[in-house]
């Protein structure tokens, strides 16, 4: 039997107090995330998608879903997510990073597709500064991690440049700027799909997601 390629999908999700405004529709449209991604998933039997969710505030870093079956994700509640204090962005990305750098260790050919979701800008992390999350982030690249950015209420296109993102989404932080997160995500997860499979995602007659590009994505190749 043909080995199946390991795809870890990561989510790095700010709950600090900021988000409190837009809590429940940022829970709604996770759960829709999930949903698309194990439809998604579904179509490639020869890939083995699992989810990591990790939210993010100056009392803590949660990781709420650990390298699970993405088909066996739940939707959660305000039970789970409370969002409050400040933004230890750097912090969270760094421990979420590591923790799937662990698990790719013994895993050959493994890719990673990472969204890092916040309304505003770090203010909080103690472990690592912007210049050694930059160098941690661009030797990552080198090793089929697609990481992208999404922000609100803050220039996202520099902050991600300035992390060594070359992927990155501005959203308004309401239901319609999570929406388009919503649709960003999944379809960032299915270029992962059909690139692993060397298929063409454009010349899918059968899509699941109808894409058009937001205005709000930039890329490197934008600038």
């Amino acid at each position: 039997m043909q080995k199946r390629t390991k795809v870890f999908n990561l989510i790095v999700l700010d709950e600090s107090g900021s988000m409190g405004m837009i809590a429940e529709s940022t829970l709604s449209n996770l759960k829709e995330i999930f949903e698309s991604m194990t439809a998604q998933a579904a179509k490639f039997p020869e890939q083995e998608h699992s989810l990591s969710l990790f939210s993010f505030n100056s009392k803590g870093i949660k990781e709420l879903i650990s390298d699970k079956p993405i088909s066996e994700c739940q939707a959660m509640s305000l039970e789970d997510y409370s969002p409050q204090a400040m933004t230890p962005l750097y912090d969270a990305m760094m421990i979420a990073f590591g923790k799937i750098r662990e698990l790719q260790k013994n895993i050959d050919g493994s890719w990673v597709n990472a969204a890092i979701i916040t309304d505003g800008y770090e203010n909080a992390s103690k472990e690592i500064d912007r210049q050694q999350l930059k160098k941690l982030v661009g030797g990552l690249r080198e090793k089929k991690w697609e990481i992208c950015y999404y922000g609100a209420n803050h220039d996202v296109e520099e902050v991600s440049r300035g992390l060594n993102i070359n992927r990155s989404v501005s959203f308004e932080a309401n239901d319609s700027g999570l929406n388009v997160v919503k649709e960003r995500v999944s379809h960032s997860h299915s270029r992962i799909c059909y690139s692993i499979s060397g298929i063409d995602f454009d010349k899918d007659p059968n899509p699941l997601i109808d894409f058009k590009k937001s205005e709000g994505e930039k890329n490197e190749a934008d600038s």
